[in-house]
């Protein structure tokens, strides 16, 4: 139960990281005179940092569990998140969302430990959650 506890809440640290600046885009975009299309960069530089690293997870989490790279990554991604305040131009704010992004690729790593989790004691139950929460979110994105 610790484990699946571990996972979530690590999670919840990954998207308070991969999401710490979305409220602040606006003063950004104000504050160093960029475009709408260069808002947009920096955001499809922290999505591909994203897909790049869950590409990488999977095999790290066979080799090494999930434990180990989850906290590597999210101690990794915590340090550009840190450094959001030290951004000056749109290339400097496209590189660090990029780094920011591997936060969002800890959702590998906590799947794989719920899965280990609730697949041992909860086979049936692991199953159905996993299909109403992939169903749901198909109808929320198909309403946009």
């Amino acid at each position: 139960m610790r484990a699946f506890h571990c996972s979530w809440f690590c999670f919840f640290i990954a998207f308070f990281i991969w999401f710490a600046i979305a409220p602040l885009l606006p003063e950004v975009k104000v504050t160093l005179n960029l475009t709408k299309q260069q808002i947009w960069t920096s955001n499809i530089c922290s999505v591909a940092g994203t897909i790049f690293l869950r590409f990488v997870n999977g095999p790290l989490c066979d080799k090494y569990g999930a434990r180990i790279p989850m906290g590597i990554i999210l101690a990794f991604a915590s340090i550009p998140c840190a450094m959001t305040g030290l951004v000056n131009s749109s290339v400097s704010l496209s590189v660090l969302r990029f780094f920011i992004g591997f936060g969002g690729s800890t959702f590998v790593m906590c799947k794989y430990r719920t899965n280990v989790f609730i697949y041992q004691k909860y086979s049936t139950l692991f199953y159905i959650v996993c299909n109403t929460s992939y169903i749901s979110l198909t109808c929320i994105f198909s309403f946009e």
